[in-house]
């Protein structure tokens, strides 16, 4: 039997862990055999790599080149030489944008491995 402090420490669990990852576990039977309940839960889909030159150029109105400053997912930059080049200005890249605007507004990016080529669009 589940006692009404046990359910809402259950509860408080699942937000916890829906907030954290996006997704909620397959629902299992209260019935006490652990049995998995179906879920309608769709597992998300690869849809490509993110191409973050071509994100770089049409995100920005001047020519703009990807470049990284580091060795993680948040180490791209599109890098923009101002006119007549005696500027160098740097710009975030927005990879959320790139995959809904190649994949429709399901799609999102994520960063798979950590690191700075790892960046995919998924459903």
């Amino acid at each position: 039997m589940l006692f009404p402090s046990t359910i809402a420490t259950l509860s408080a669990t699942l937000a916890v862990f829906i907030s954290t990852t996006g997704a909620a576990p397959a629902p299992v039977s209260l019935a006490g055999d652990n049995t998995p309940a179906k879920s309608n839960i769709k597992a998300r889909e690869w849809l490509s790599n993110i191409d973050v030159q071509a994100a770089c150029q049409e995100q920005h109105w001047l020519p703009a080149d990807a470049k990284t400053v580091g060795s993680t997912c948040w180490d791209w930059k599109c890098a923009v030489l101002s006119p007549g080049g005696l500027i160098n200005i740097e710009f975030g890249v927005d990879m959320d944008k790139y995959c809904k605007t190649h994949h429709g507004d399901g799609a999102r990016a994520e960063c798979g491995g950590g690191g700075v080529y790892d960046w995919q669009c998924r459903n």
